[in-house]
Protein backbone atom coordinates (compact mmCIF):
# COMPACT_ATOMS: atom_id res chain seq x y z
CA UNK A 1 0.00 0.00 0.00
CA UNK A 2 1.09 3.65 -0.30
CA UNK A 3 -0.51 6.80 0.59
CA UNK A 4 -1.90 8.85 -2.11
CA UNK A 5 -1.44 13.07 -2.23
CA UNK A 6 -4.98 13.01 0.03
CA UNK A 7 -3.29 10.74 2.84
CA UNK A 8 -5.31 7.66 2.24
CA UNK A 9 -3.74 4.52 0.84
CA UNK A 10 -4.43 2.39 -1.79
CA UNK A 11 -4.00 -1.26 -1.53
CA UNK A 12 -2.29 -3.51 -4.64
CA UNK A 13 -2.24 -6.91 -4.66
CA UNK A 14 1.30 -8.37 -5.58
CA UNK A 15 0.59 -12.31 -5.17
CA UNK A 16 -2.50 -14.66 -5.25
CA UNK A 17 -1.11 -18.02 -3.65
CA UNK A 18 -2.64 -21.44 -5.36
CA UNK A 19 -1.58 -22.66 -8.29
CA UNK A 20 0.27 -25.73 -8.91
CA UNK A 21 3.88 -25.96 -7.08
CA UNK A 22 3.51 -23.06 -5.37
CA UNK A 23 3.05 -22.16 -1.77
CA UNK A 24 0.40 -22.00 0.83
CA UNK A 25 -0.37 -19.89 3.61
CA UNK A 26 2.42 -17.41 3.44
CA UNK A 27 3.14 -16.79 7.23
CA UNK A 28 6.26 -14.60 7.71
CA UNK A 29 7.42 -11.06 7.09
CA UNK A 30 8.59 -10.19 3.82
CA UNK A 31 12.23 -9.60 3.35
CA UNK A 32 14.04 -7.24 1.27
CA UNK A 33 17.28 -8.24 -0.82
CA UNK A 34 19.96 -5.57 -1.83
CA UNK A 35 18.31 -5.27 -5.37
CA UNK A 36 14.86 -4.68 -3.98
CA UNK A 37 13.03 -8.29 -4.32
CA UNK A 38 11.09 -9.67 -1.36
CA UNK A 39 11.14 -12.71 0.11
CA UNK A 40 8.79 -14.60 2.12
CA UNK A 41 8.22 -18.41 3.45
CA UNK A 42 4.94 -20.45 3.19
CA UNK A 43 4.15 -23.32 5.96
CA UNK A 44 2.92 -25.54 3.50
CA UNK A 45 2.25 -26.24 -0.41
CA UNK A 46 5.23 -26.47 -2.58
CA UNK A 47 6.34 -29.64 -4.62
CA UNK A 48 6.07 -31.73 -1.63
CA UNK A 49 3.46 -29.80 1.06
CA UNK A 50 6.60 -28.95 3.22
CA UNK A 51 6.60 -25.11 2.44
CA UNK A 52 8.73 -22.83 0.15
CA UNK A 53 10.79 -19.43 0.11
CA UNK A 54 9.47 -17.49 -2.18
CA UNK A 55 10.51 -14.09 -4.12
CA UNK A 56 8.85 -11.14 -5.54
CA UNK A 57 10.16 -9.18 -8.21
CA UNK A 58 8.85 -6.03 -9.77
CA UNK A 59 9.46 -5.94 -13.20
CA UNK A 60 9.74 -2.95 -15.83
CA UNK A 61 5.64 -2.25 -15.44
CA UNK A 62 5.79 -2.27 -12.43
CA UNK A 63 4.20 -5.60 -11.53
CA UNK A 64 5.45 -8.12 -8.91
CA UNK A 65 5.96 -11.40 -10.28
CA UNK A 66 6.17 -14.45 -7.64
CA UNK A 67 8.58 -17.49 -7.84
CA UNK A 68 9.10 -20.42 -5.94
CA UNK A 69 12.74 -19.84 -4.37
CA UNK A 70 13.01 -22.81 -2.82
CA UNK A 71 10.82 -25.77 -2.23
CA UNK A 72 11.40 -27.63 1.07
CA UNK A 73 11.15 -31.55 1.04
CA UNK A 74 11.01 -32.40 4.58
CA UNK A 75 15.02 -34.06 5.45
CA UNK A 76 16.10 -30.07 4.42
CA UNK A 77 13.40 -28.69 6.66
CA UNK A 78 9.88 -28.46 6.31
CA UNK A 79 7.51 -25.55 7.58
CA UNK A 80 9.19 -22.55 8.37
CA UNK A 81 5.81 -20.90 9.89
CA UNK A 82 6.80 -17.66 11.49
CA UNK A 83 10.31 -17.39 10.29
CA UNK A 84 11.55 -15.18 8.06
CA UNK A 85 14.89 -15.80 5.73
CA UNK A 86 17.50 -13.65 6.97
CA UNK A 87 20.25 -12.23 4.67
CA UNK A 88 24.40 -11.91 5.75
CA UNK A 89 26.54 -9.55 4.06
CA UNK A 90 27.34 -12.24 1.42
CA UNK A 91 24.05 -12.63 0.27
CA UNK A 92 23.78 -15.85 2.02
CA UNK A 93 19.89 -17.02 3.00
CA UNK A 94 19.17 -18.22 6.57
CA UNK A 95 15.55 -19.57 7.63
CA UNK A 96 14.55 -22.07 10.25
CA UNK A 97 11.89 -24.65 10.00
CA UNK A 98 9.54 -25.75 12.32
CA UNK A 99 10.07 -29.56 11.39
CA UNK A 100 12.18 -31.51 9.48
CA UNK A 101 15.63 -32.72 9.62
CA UNK A 102 17.03 -36.08 10.51
CA UNK A 103 14.09 -37.35 11.69
CA UNK A 104 11.22 -39.25 9.05
CA UNK A 105 7.72 -37.50 9.74
CA UNK A 106 6.79 -34.95 12.22
CA UNK A 107 9.37 -36.77 14.85
CA UNK A 108 11.94 -33.96 12.84
CA UNK A 109 12.50 -30.85 15.02
CA UNK A 110 13.27 -28.86 12.65
CA UNK A 111 16.85 -27.31 10.84
CA UNK A 112 18.18 -24.15 10.36
CA UNK A 113 19.71 -23.88 6.68
CA UNK A 114 21.71 -21.80 4.37
CA UNK A 115 21.45 -21.60 0.52
CA UNK A 116 24.47 -19.54 -0.74
CA UNK A 117 24.56 -17.73 -4.14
Amino acid sequence: MEANSDGKWTETLLHAFGKRGDGDFPWSDLVPDTAGSLYGTTYVGGNTGNGVIYKLTQNAKGNWIETVFFSFNYHDGASPADNPVTFDAAGNLFVGTVYGGVHEGYDGYGVVLELAP
